[in-house]
């Protein structure tokens, strides 16, 4: 199990290693709510309120705090190879 964090309420993001991700601690902005069938997840980080995994087909998938537009995924993004963020935005980065 891999383990992503960032937030003084302590919240514990977890990935397996079959691709699922869990969630756990404060839930003010619903960054426990992990979305419904997520799955096939490679990587995932952790913002201050908002949450962003990346899948094994290339896209990703956010939740959490969107005070900023960090958690709205560009419409047809894919081709992501890796993810990061900081505690009020989210970066993807394509190949290409």
């Amino acid at each position: 199990m891999r383990r992503a964090g960032f937030s003084e309420d302590i919240i514990i993001r977890a990935l397996t290693k079959g691709g699922r991700v869990v969630a756990w601690g404060g839930n003010f902005y619903g960054q426990c709510k992990v979305p419904q069938g997520l799955s096939g997840v490679v990587a995932i980080a952790a913002g201050s309120n908002h949450n962003v995994a990346l899948k094994a087909d290339g896209t990703v998938v956010a939740w959490g705090g969107n005070f900023y537009g960090q958690c709205k995924v560009p419409q047809g993004l894919s081709g992501v190879v890796a993810i990061a963020v900081g505690s009020d935005h989210t970066v993807a980065l394509k190949l290409d």
